[in-house]
């Protein structure tokens, strides 16, 4: 399958991705806690594309050399690339730059050039900060009915004493559950 940048075809035969996810862990030994290390959430997913191009096509390799070393013009940083590949977007990950290394290695006897490259996930701002909010609490159980005014909100401690009336509605759930077991036969 071809790797598509920014809707591009890297250039080259052969496409094959490998992609790679790692938990970061983070070492507590030497502080004050039980345990030799911590859950620090999820590393970023490395893309490595394996392909190969023909030593006719010089062009091809320069093409993929001049795209790892593209960079954003405000800040001079690796451009981050949209990447559009079937194992990437099943994982979802849809943005990426370059890192690491780009290696060529000649295959003198097929008469091509053996080429890897490794992209790391870039994720927006939002996408960090969605991963990192929590989820949503569970509802609190109801108070007794009881204790609730007649809009169905809690009872407020200074409208008839919060304890009074909670002591109030148990005594009275007793007194049905205790009396009316006396009066039956």
């Amino acid at each position: 399958m071809t790797v598509l940048l920014d809707g591009q075809a890297l250039p080259g035969l052969d496409h094959r991705v490998t992609i790679a996810e790692q938990i970061e862990r983070k070492d507590l030994s030497g502080e004050t806690s039980a345990s030799a290390g911590s859950h620090g959430g999820w590393k970023p997913a490395v893309v490595e594309v394996r392909l190969v191009v023909d030593m006719e096509r010089p062009g091809d390799l320069a093409e993929l050399r001049r795209l790892f070393h593209s960079a954003d013009e405000a800040s001079g940083a690796p451009a981050v690339w949209t990447i559009t590949e079937p194992a990437a977007q099943a994982m979802g990950i849809h943005r990426a730059r370059f890192t690491d290394f780009f290696r060529v290695a000649p295959q003198e006897r097929m008469r091509v050039w053996e080429i890897s490259l490794t992209l790391i996930e870039e994720r927006s701002v939002p996408e960090r900060a969605e991963e990192r909010r929590p989820a949503p609490a569970a509802a609190s159980p109801a108070a007794p009915p009881a204790l609730q005014t007649a809009a169905g909100q809690p009872a407020a401690a200074g409208e008839d004493g919060f304890f009074e009336q909670a002591l109030a509605y148990f005594n009275e759930q007793a007194g049905k559950l205790f009396f009316d077991e006396e009066q039956s036969p």
